[in-house]
Parts: C-alpha cells; sequence; structure tokens
C-alpha cells in the first residue's frame, strides 16, 4: 500500500487541508504586521506562505479529504487573505491598476453571488484560478519591489495583479452568461 493511500484510509488525512484553509488568514495577518512594523522580506515570505496555502483543495481531493465545511471555509479563508493582501500591497501598488483592480474585484463579487444563487453545484473555472495566481504572484512582486527600492518591479507586480483580477471578473462572468443562454 502506498503511504497515500494509507493516508486517504485514515481520519488524520484531513488534517492536511484543514491545517492549510486556517493557516491562510493567520499567516496573512502575520504578513500585515510585518508590513505595518517597516519588514516587507518577512512579510513577502509571510505573504507567499499563505498564497501557498490556497493548495488546500488540491490536498484535500488528493486525500480524498474533502468536506461541506472545507467547502465553506475555503472561500471563506481566501477572502481574508484577499483582504489582507490588499491592505499590504494599497499603499504601494500604482494607484491606476490598484483602482483598476479593486473596482473588477467589485464587480467580480457580484457575479460571483449572482453564479452561486443560482447555481445547484458551483466549480471555480480554470481561468479563474489562473487569474487568482497572477494576482497573488503580481502582489508578492509588487511587495518585492517595494522592498529592494526597484519602482520597475513595483509596477510589473501591479499590472499582473490588475491582469488577474480582469481574468478572474472575465471567468466568473463567462460563467454567468452560459447559465442564463441554458
Amino acid at each position: 500500500m502506498s503511504f497515500i493511500e494509507t493516508i486517504r484510509k485514515s481520519k488524520l488525512r484531513y488534517g492536511i487541508p484543514w491545517s492549510m484553509t486556517l493557516a491562510r488568514p493567520i499567516l496573512g495577518a502575520g504578513a500585515v504586521y510585518e508590513t505595518f512594523h517597516d519588514r516587507p522580506m518577512y512579510a513577502l515570505g509571510l505573504l507567499v506562505l499563505a498564497q501557498a496555502s490556497d493548495m488546500d483543495g488540491w490536498f484535500a481531493r488528493k486525500l480524498r479529504a474533502e468536506s461541506k465545511a472545507g467547502a465553506i471555509a475555503d472561500p471563506v479563508t481566501d477572502g481574508a487573505l484577499r483582504l489582507e493582501t490588499a491592505a499590504i500591497i494599497a499603499p504601494i501598488i500604482n494607484p491606476v491598476m490598484g483602482v483598476a483592480a479593486a473596482a473588477l474585484e467589485v464587480v467580480n463579487l457580484g457575479l460571483n453571488a449572482k453564479i452561486r444563487k443560482n447555481a445547484n453545484e458551483f466549480h471555480v473555472p480554470q481561468k479563474a484560478k489562473v487569474g487568482t495566481a497572477t494576482q497573488s504572484v503580481g502582489a508578492a512582486i509588487t511587495l518585492f519591489g517595494q522592498a529592494t527600492g526597484k519602482p520597475f518591479v513595483t509596477l510589473t507586480g501591479s499590472v499582473m495583479v490588475a491582469k488577474g483580477s480582469f481574468d478572474r471578473t472575465a471567468a466568473y462572468a463567462n460563467v454567468l452568461t452560459k447559465n442564463k443562454s441554458t
């Protein structure tokens, strides 16, 4: 029996994805704390760990440790990390890119709510996942650019954040359009 199969048979298999889910907002809060105490490299490290914890769903599926509670907790902790990330990069992101990303996220919230209200079962579109990853990497690059005093790197990260927001919003708009046509 393989190691994965052994874990799948244990009730402890839920511990891996749940620890990642619950760690996400805690790591994000630590990144906010470090940012506001002028330790941007520590903040960057915590932010990257928090973003990596978003792999919790992959681990849950791989270990057959999916649960209704996890399906509820995951988007809540994702939202908490998004707010924490916004607090970290708001003072340093390019203002045009920041406003664009924020406006797209407001639209995205509305689209997401409409989709979930009318769907029996909801799966996040792949393009939205890619958009989230783009945003996460962009936020880390923005923070890194600020920490190292490289304005072009900060701008590049800012553009990536806005591009990720656009991709997420476009993916949800596409799902809503498809749902209306069926």
